[in-house]
């Protein structure tokens, strides 16, 4: 009765849309915040370490703002990462393996605003997520089917089938279904998210998407991948 106090009330508007408009379910998105448990629970550094959750204990958690469960919210944490960056011909004489960055790219769109795009004629979509995948694969000269893993940005659970869909990883409106079983967004399914527990498993803390990339391709991840040769990070769904 009040309106929408803070970011959970706001995502949780287009998070009913989408769920509307696809039939996309919590027993599908659930398991994103289950899947990225299990990666936490192997990482020392994450609140979620030794401490996975079953799709269970997702649809049975509270409710905070409706649909929007406990779950589905990344927690605050407080912390710090240094990242390093140098040009190639200093970074092949560090002690650490150098990783390499094949682009960078900034996205924005029409009538876009931070959680609140409601004027749009459309609110499920990620219009600047997906004109900055446009620049980032065409920079990179790489395409969708080249990513081996994704480090999406996690502080909601509604944006992760939408980020998927605009960064090319499967159709509008299949996003949910690609999620539901996290079969495939496991480590060793098709497109293995937040291979560190990200900020749904390990707390919420951008910067970790990057460091977590740089360990995948250096071969040091708590949940290492085989063939992690070429890594997306995305940040800022729901906003430029």
């Amino acid at each position: 009765p009040f309106g929408l106090i803070g970011q959970p009330g706001y995502v949780g508007m287009t998070y009913r849309r989408y769920m509307h408009e696809f039939g996309a379910k919590p027993e599908q998105l659930g398991w994103i915040p289950v899947v990225e448990s299990e990666c936490a629970a192997r990482n020392p550094n994450a609140i979620f370490f030794d401490k996975p959750i079953t799709i269970d204990d997702y649809l049975n958690c509270k409710v905070t703002v409706d649909p929007i469960r406990e779950y589905d919210i990344a927690p605050r944490v407080d912390g710090a990462i240094a990242i390093i960056m140098t040009t190639p011909e200093k970074a092949r004489d560090l002690k650490q393996k150098p990783v390499m960055i094949s682009s960078c790219a900034f996205g924005m769109a029409p009538e876009g605003q931070f959680h609140t795009s409601y004027t749009r004629d459309s609110i499920t979509e990620l219009p600047e997520m997906k004109n900055m995948a446009q620049e980032l694969f065409r920079i990179a000269g790489v395409s969708p089917k080249d990513i081996k893993a994704a480090m999406l940005d996690d502080t909601f659970v509604a944006y992760v089938p939408m980020q998927l869909e605009a960064l090319g990883f499967c159709g509008r409106g299949e996003g949910a279904a690609f999620c539901e079983g996290g079969d495939r967004i496991r480590v060793g399914g098709q497109l293995p998210i937040n291979t560190d527990g990200g900020s749904l498993g390990q707390g919420k803390f951008d910067t970790t998407r990057i460091a977590e990339a740089v360990r995948q391709i250096r071969g040091t991840s708590t949940n290492r991948m085989d063939n992690a040769d070429m890594i997306l990070v995305a940040s800022g769904a729901g906003g430029p």
